[in-house]
């Protein structure tokens, strides 16, 4: 008899005994082990399936048993955007209201106490109510930040604590600036001016951040030359360059990549484009560059990077001539210095396509090749690879996990050809978790059924 089994046993049950009713049944005994075991079932229920059966789990906010409570707290904050209906006690309990009783002592890992839950499901919906509570704990936060969305709200409200609070600055620009990364700039723009205004109380972290923007003001630019001086970040002296027209700062931090003082720029920063204007300024650096053009891959990844390095600065003195033999040796070892070894041939293809298209078959090779697979695919469309080739191996690539790049790149070559593929994606009822932590299964495929139907209508726009 099911109602002769212990917790544990009714925690192992499997999800076709876990009716609707029955999860309704549980929640409304008398015993708090079984509420909190109906609690967390329904929560597993919903991981597995877009269409498990909703159940009214609100009252028990108010539940006298302290477990059954925080086990409410747990299932929204892995529950989706359904736990926006509870949205407002959410933020009591972040504020530390409702007489929600805290840890003792400082938290030394992962912040599970009930403001803490409360907070990044906030977060995660989006309410602009997380930003009060977060400084207190924001340095422990588990929430990835591609699941952190940024509404006019939250900027606004993160627009506001920056002017009245400029001591979470660093704490807000480091939000900010993964959130850019993760779910792009623009998401998180319009909230530059504000961010100007705070950069003496967290000029690392903000300057950061208004490079990833593109946003070039006049008191930045300081903080962009000595990021570029101490850590060698190229992007940072390309925007110096762009901004004030200084090519010295530029060719400085190539000079230290290239001799090897420096290290070169990993896979996740954004290809060095920029480089084709300043061939005057780059030939004193040709001594450097060219002995890395030797025919071979490095048998390093660092000195792999080098070579594509010194192939862009090769490119913008003398073109792509002598450089594709080393470039093409980079593209077959694979891995993820081939990714910038395939964003340098789609930054070619456009003015140099015959000198590249000998590389097609290496490009075409690279498109299972998950580091790879977006910017291989775009130099192959900039070559002439027709559009309806490519959607197929990028629809296929975001069914197994690719990330916002691929879909990025399918709205970049409006794709109609990949909709019934993206979405057959849509109408499964199975979800899409892409890894991360238990709590981030529903959230994760709330987020990328939301690509999937921007790209879908992107490509539809068209």
């Amino acid at each position: 008899m099911l109602d002769d089994l212990d917790e544990d046993e009714w925690d192992e049950l499997p999800a076709t005994v876990l009716t609707a009713d029955r999860l309704r049944a549980m929640l409304r005994s008398g015993d708090p082990a079984v509420r909190r075991s109906a609690i967390r079932a329904a929560a597993a229920l919903g991981d597995d399936s877009r269409s498990a059966p909703s159940v009214p789990v609100g009252s028990l906010l108010d539940d006298p048993d302290p477990g059954v409570r925080h086990s409410v707290l747990h299932l929204l904050h892995r529950a989706g955007a359904a736990s926006g209906r509870f949205a407002d006690r959410l933020a009591a309990v972040a504020a530390g209201g409702l007489g929600w009783v805290e840890p003792a002592g400082p938290v030394t890992g992962p912040d599970r106490s009930p403001a803490g839950l409360a907070t990044e499901t906030l977060q995660r919906l989006g309410d602009p109510r997380w930003v009060a509570a977060a400084p207190a704990r924001i340095s422990l936060r588990r929430v990835p930040p591609n699941l952190v969305r940024c509404t006019p709200e939250v900027l606004a409200a993160i627009g506001e604590r920056l002017v009245t609070h400029p001591a979470d600055a660093g704490m807000l620009a480091g939000v900010l600036t993964e959130v850019a990364r993760e779910r792009g700039a623009g998401h998180v723009a319009g909230i530059e001016p504000e961010l100007v205004a705070a950069l003496p109380h967290a000029p690392r972290a903000i300057a950061g951040l208004l490079l990833s923007l593109g946003h070039a003001d006049p008191a930045v630019i300081p903080h962009w030359r000595a990021r570029a001086s101490e850590t060698a970040d190229l992007n940072a002296a390309l925007a110096v360059h762009r901004a004030t027209g200084d090519t010295a700062v530029v060719v400085d931090v190539l000079r230290a990549v290239l001799s090897g003082d420096e290290p070169p720029p990993d896979c996740e920063q954004p290809a060095p484009t920029g480089l084709d204007g300043l061939d005057a300024a780059l030939r004193p650096l040709l001594d450097l560059a060219t002995p890395y053009l030797t025919g071979a891959a490095d048998p390093n990844h660092p000195g792999q990077e080098r070579q594509i390095l010194a192939a862009r600065v090769v490119t913008a003195v003398h073109g792509p001539g002598e450089v594709l033999p080393t470039v093409a040796a980079v593209l077959t070892d694979g891995d993820t210095p081939a990714r910038h070894a395939a964003d340098l041939l789609a930054d070619l293809a456009p003015v140099f396509a015959a000198a590249v298209r000998p590389l097609e078959p290496l490009l075409h090779d690279l498109l299972g090749d998950v580091w790879c697979q977006a910017p291989a695919a775009r130099a192959l469309a900039r070559l002439g690879t027709p559009v309806a080739d490519l959607a197929p191996v990028l629809a296929a690539a975001i069914g197994r996990g690719a990330g916002l790049e691929t879909f990025l790149l399918l709205r970049e070559l409006h794709a109609v050809e990949a909709i019934p593929a993206l979405e057959a994606l849509l109408v499964t009822d199975e979800r899409w978790a892409g890894g991360g932590y238990i709590d981030d299964i529903v959230w994760r495929d709330e987020l990328f059924q939301d690509r999937l139907r921007e790209t879908i209508a992107h490509a539809r726009s068209r």
